[in-house]
């Protein structure tokens, strides 16, 4: 089985699809033809060009055959769940601003259904509490935790119940723990505090578009090392 096809959407548009790379493209109809019978004859030397380029990376080779057929038993869900590298936590979703391109804005089907709605903190924190279990009894020692939003920032009580939580967990320093947060950091001087170093602190400007279409720019920020 080969590791690509080429398929037509129903604008008659060509793409090409690879499952190793889990990668698709839009292919012209020079190139689709080559892919197809592998024949470059009276075909414009630039698409015979990105064929050879494509054909190098390994996208038209045959996939290995993989044997799926396996137990799922209680101790492999557990093996795997012990390397967990990431824990992300959907702080809230309300939000500070009402940008018009945000994937969970009001222009998007799955922005419409949002409620406001705060996650259990007693959940959260019985689930580091499970995943930390298994990662030690498994000698795994990396873990980054996230928060995302809405604005995480409009729940900083969860956040901070998080961090003390998982500085009692490893108090043994057994677990290398980062943390990272998506926030439009409105309110990143107020609670600028919460954090005891800056380190891998890093902050990007993003354009923001707020619901009066006043356009202005606002810090995208990324935290690492609370």
């Amino acid at each position: 089985m080969r590791q690509s096809i080429i398929y037509t959407s129903e604008n008659k548009n060509c793409y090409l699809y690879n499952d190793k790379h889990r990668f698709s493209m839009i292919v012209h109809p020079a190139l689709k033809q080559i892919c197809e019978t592998e024949k470059c004859d009276y075909v414009d030397s630039y698409y015979v060009r990105k064929y050879m380029y494509l054909k190098k990376h390994d996208f038209f080779s045959n996939m290995d055959y993989i044997d799926i057929n396996t137990e799922i038993s209680e101790a492999k869900v557990k093996e795997a769940l012990s390397h967990t590298p990431q824990i992300l936590f959907e702080v809230t979703e309300s939000c500070n601003l009402n940008c018009v391109y945000c994937a969970l804005g009001s222009v998007y089907e799955w922005g419409k259904n949002r409620k406001g709605k705060k996650l259990d903190i007693n959940s959260a924190l019985s689930l580091l509490r499970y995943i930390w279990g298994l990662k030690l009894s498994n000698k795994d020692t990396e873990l980054v935790i996230s928060f995302y939003g809405g604005e995480p920032l409009l729940n900083i009580k969860f956040i901070k119940t998080i961090v003390d939580f998982v500085c009692n967990l490893n108090h043994a320093g057994v677990v290398n723990v980062s943390y990272s947060m998506t926030t439009n950091a409105v309110l990143l001087d107020k609670y600028i505090e919460t954090r005891p170093h800056t380190d891998g602190f890093r902050r990007n400007n993003a354009k923001c578009l707020e619901s009066n279409g006043i356009c202005s720019v606002v810090p995208y920020s990324s935290f690492s090392g609370f």
